[in-house]
């Protein structure tokens, strides 16, 4: 089996994938997939896809995970970079069974290379489908480049189910909106997208949408009920996941908390440990390679009732005065100060740093004293900037390095 096995099943005049407002059934998906495919060169060890729109990266990706090339989409802005890793890498170096590659970088910066074969996605996706309710009805919208694997992951299962999937090229809220409106059953966006679509949204009533999907570490039950206020009969599932990992833990509205950084049950045939406060998964469905279990150096912490906490990453904690600070706690604490509608926490020569987006400007005695109700004085920053906005990657996580 290969992906285009998944989609060449279903009848011909299925539509596919509106994108911006042309439809694509499945039969001229499939066509354009297989004229692809005959531009191919097996001499070659990669097919570098470097087109920006999702179409062509869809196209070229499915071509060809069922050949001897291997297709990795290379991220807009990192060519130069990302193309002179792949020249480096040797047949050898590649794992058997391999279909296809991901370049990640995680909160990093730095770029890796990570290899999947087939079945480490299309085996989960009956599983991830039931949790998600996506079917031959489902009418979805999603935003943004498959280099996200977020966005690619979630564009197979939907065709895999013969359901249609409707995008807009331009990051353009009011268009989504009429989009949304007029077509959709299901919303797949990060919290930053979802937030910019309930601004153009306001008051208004949704009654077509059933379920929204989002992934991200970032999101109380507050910010749900918004959406819940705008789309009166959907659900909400809010996932925890990394690209080597697939998906991990999640949580529905209904156990949503005002913590944000709950993220909830371990998704079936997945395990959960924690060492230290590091998270570690042993799933069957991570990258080739991997020893599992395998952490991401992502730190958490579990209830009694099983669920799961995000508490940041590995270099997101710190030990100021042989005391251990948590980026993540004070960035949750800042949040909660009105007006604040982002925060980020980085350390510099052993003190902490605020980077703040907010509607209204706070002194340093006033955030401190604000700060005070609800933080131990180590975890409370030195220095606080404004900014007014964060730059983001295509997964919605703020690029601290660019802080």
């Amino acid at each position: 089996m290969e992906y285009l096995d998944l989609i060449a099943k279903w009848e011909s005049e299925r539509a596919a994938l509106f994108i911006d407002g042309n439809c694509i059934t499945y039969g001229k998906l499939v066509k354009m997939v297989m004229d692809k495919r005959k531009t191919g060169n097996e001499k070659e060890l990669f097919y570098p896809i470097l087109k920006s729109g999702v179409l062509e990266q869809l196209v070229c990706f499915l071509a060809f995970s069922g050949t001897r090339q291997i297709p990795v989409i290379v991220e807009e802005g990192n060519q130069k970079a990302q193309l002179a890793l792949l020249q480096g890498i040797k047949a050898r170096d590649i794992p058997k069974g391999c279909c296809m590659a991901v370049f990640t970088s995680g909160t990093t910066g730095e770029a890796k290379l990570l290899y999947r074969d087939y079945q480490s996605w299309a085996g989960y996706f009956p599983v991830q489908n039931e949790i998600f309710n996506i079917w031959e009805n489902t009418k979805i919208f999603m935003h943004g480049s498959l280099y996200f694997t977020g966005n690619l992951n979630l564009y197979l299962s939907v065709l895999y189910a013969g359901g249609t999937i409707y995008t807009i090229s331009q990051f353009a809220p009011d268009l989504w909106k009429k989009c949304i409106q007029r077509e959709c059953n299901m919303i797949y966006l990060v919290p930053t997208k979802l937030e910019a679509l309930t601004k153009v949204l306001k008051t208004e009533k949704n009654e077509r949408v059933k379920m929204i999907v989002s992934g991200s570490q970032s999101m109380g039950r507050s910010e749900a009920q918004n959406l819940k206020n705008i789309f009166i009969n959907t659900d909400i599932v809010l996932y925890y996941g990394a690209s080597e990992l697939n998906y991990v833990s999640y949580v529905s509205f209904k156990d949503m908390t005002e913590e944000k950084n709950l993220i909830g049950r371990v998704f079936p045939q997945v395990e959960v440990t924690l060492r230290e406060g590091e998270i570690y998964v042993n799933t069957p469905y991570g990258v080739q390679g991997l020893a599992m279990p395998y952490s991401v150096g992502d730190l958490g912490s579990m209830d009694s009732q099983g669920n799961l906490y995000f508490m940041g990453r590995k270099d997101d904690r710190y030990s100021i005065h042989e005391e251990k600070v948590y980026g993540t706690v004070v960035e949750e604490a800042l949040c909660k100060i009105e007006g604040i509608r982002e925060a980020a926490v980085v350390c510099r020569g052993g003190q902490l740093q605020a980077h703040i987006v907010s509607d209204k400007i706070y002194g340093r005695r006033e955030l401190v004293g604000l700060l005070s109700a609800m933080l131990r004085p180590v975890e409370i920053p030195k220095k606080f900037m404004y900014h007014q906005y964060f730059q983001k990657n295509e997964g919605g996580k703020i690029n601290k390095k660019k802080l």
